[in-house]
């Protein structure tokens, strides 16, 4: 990740480019989180 923030805002010339790039891709990391991991709570994950 700090390289290619880093090639975006050597390309752009924007110092902000490479860190929207990390929150984009947080935030997505974030929604697929949110919806496709199943809920635990009460569950036996042991097993």
């Amino acid at each position: 990740m700090p390289t290619i923030g880093f090639a975006m805002v050597a390309a752009t010339g924007n110092i902000y480019q490479g860190l929207w790039y990390a929150v984009t891709i947080a935030a997505v990391t974030a929604v697929v989180g949110i919806f496709f991991l199943p809920e635990t709570y009460k569950r036996d994950i042991e097993a």
